[in-house]
């Protein structure tokens, strides 16, 4: 996302729904939020349930809150997410060959809309379920 919104001649790092912070791509997060759901998520369900991530692929670092992906499960999430990020998926809809190209479709309606002065216009992308009808 960060080199689709650079290559398109954007500036990554202001954002509209994220704070602008030093090297934070704020534009970039504000652009791949809607898709958290439609990749992120599924994705991450997709490793576990195909047994890619594995509970020894994760570590709870005390005093820090949560837990983490060790350099193993941060691995093998690459690993995935590259080849992945290629693949058809129809489930994304007959315009979107691949979460790739999804993610690229994105940044240029946004350049779009940015040259043409009218983001206040600008719809996000939201996925529309197949047996749903356009609204």
């Amino acid at each position: 996302m960060l080199a689709r919104i650079e290559g398109v001649g954007l500036d990554p790092y202001i954002g509209f729904l994220h704070r602008v912070e030093a090297r934070r791509p704020s534009l970039a997060l504000d652009l791949i939020e809607p898709f958290r759901p439609v990749l992120a998520d599924r994705l991450c369900l997709r490793l576990i349930n195909l047994n890619v991530l594995r509970p020894e692929h994760f570590e709870d670092r005390k005093p820090q809150t949560g837990i983490f992906l060790n350099a193993d499960g941060r691995r093998a999430v690459l690993e995935a997410v590259v080849h992945w990020g290629d693949q058809c998926d129809e489930t994304l809809g007959d315009n979107h060959p691949s979460p790739q190209g999804l993610l690229t479709r994105e940044v240029d309606r946004f350049a779009k809309a940015a040259r043409e002065q009218s983001l206040l216009h600008f719809q996000p992308y939201y996925l529309i379920p197949k047996d749903q009808p356009d609204a």
